[in-house]
């Protein structure tokens, strides 16, 4: 028996690292995209303003004025839609970001900890969302 880690550990490991990036006083996460043999790492994101813009929450009457880290990793990611990948988020991802996620092309699976797909209401909407498309929904421990 091996003590290795998963690459799937590893990967949700750098995304909480990430997520220690984050400028969102609200909720600071970080995601990451790798190709599907988990030997590159495609992009990464992080809760946080807009580059260029004070280094800080910017929440002026939302519940979260940065850029979501699933929302900065797909606009640094320029892997072709038709290449496979994979995402890693430490946090399961808002509707919209799950939206950005299919736009993204190609993500067959998402990596979240384990109870982040849970049973509310919003998360299995956007569990059913993404399986709706095909990409599968996975808890990391």
């Amino acid at each position: 028996m091996s003590d290795r880690a998963s690459f799937s550990v590893i990967y949700m490991s750098l995304a909480r690292s990430l997520a220690g990036r984050s400028s969102c006083a609200i909720d600071p996460v970080g995601a990451v995209i790798t190709s599907v043999d988990f030997r590159k790492v495609l992009a990464i994101g992080y809760r946080g303003n807009a580059s260029g813009l004070p280094n800080r929450c910017d929440h002026a009457g939302d519940p979260c004025g940065c850029l979501h880290a699933e929302e900065n990793a797909v606009i640094h990611c320029d892997a072709p839609r038709s290449e496979p990948k994979i995402v890693f988020s430490s946090k399961l991802p808002c509707r919209m970001c799950a939206k950005r996620l299919i736009n993204l092309g190609g993500v067959q699976d998402l990596y979240v900890p384990g109870g982040a797909a849970d049973t509310s209401p919003e998360s299995s909407t956007v569990v059913d969302l993404l399986g709706s498309v095909g990409i599968r929904v996975h808890a990391v421990g």
